[in-house]
């Protein structure tokens, strides 16, 4: 049961995964700010990764996802935390919410699946209230991370043959970007005491490479109409 969700969620407890999940959460919460009260969507949300951390930091959270399976381990660790938490399958480009239903929305890791992304954000922009913030989180298109990735899905099956990878560029011409930065430099095959030293660094490497971290992430605005 919940086989692929499962290996899925195993990754965050690898030295690479735990590690990244570190930084990115640091920066995407960054943007985001204080989330205590406020009805927030996270799309795309997996096994529940940000949807439980948004709820432990006190906002009242809705989850979307295509995946029952994602969805199902994502409640049972809700459970688990007795931790509240609306759970919806659904897909990005039709979304089962009202209008201006949202202060902030999510979305972490999940642009890359979308099927059509330009619907996509034109439902983030229908379901978020005119005052709130995007905060989307991607596999950087132009980072060493990003092109191993792709040239692994060449060679062997993997998550990331179908996916769809953006620069910061292509992220610009999709949503009003109002900042963006990068972050995580190293890479999966380091060992523990690489990361140890990247750990160290990653902030002064943010700030020479930012168009090259191999995470990004943009707060933007809904889209003009």
């Amino acid at each position: 049961m919940h086989s692929h969700a499962k290996k899925y969620d195993a990754w965050f407890k690898t030295p690479f995964g735990t590690y990244a999940n570190r930084l990115e959460k640091r920066l995407v919460f960054r943007y985001l700010g204080p989330v205590m009260g406020k009805k927030i969507l996270d799309l795309g949300c997996g096994t529940g990764n940000y949807s439980l951390e948004l709820a432990r930091r006190g906002a009242t959270v809705t989850a979307i996802d295509p995946s029952r399976e994602m969805l199902a381990l994502a409640r049972e660790k809700a459970r688990i935390e007795k931790l509240e938490i609306t759970l919806v399958k659904g897909e990005a480009e039709k979304m089962p919410f009202e209008k201006k239903s949202f202060d902030a929305i999510v979305s972490v890791t999940a642009c890359e699946f979308f099927k059509d992304i330009e619907m996509a954000v034109d439902e983030m922009t229908r379901v978020l209230k005119p005052t709130g913030k995007i905060v989307i989180g991607v596999i950087n298109k132009w980072s060493l991370y990003g092109l191993e990735k792709k040239l692994e899905s060449k060679f062997k099956e993997s998550v990331y043959r179908k996916a769809r990878f953006y620069s910061i560029l292509e992220l610009k011409k999709l949503f009003r970007v109002v900042r963006w930065d990068s972050t995580l430099f190293a890479l999966p095959w380091m060992p523990e005491w690489m990361l140890t030293i990247f750990k160290k660094i990653d902030k002064p490497l943010a700030a020479l490479l930012e168009p090259f971290g191999a995470f990004m992430v943009i707060e933007a605005k809904p889209k003009e109409k």
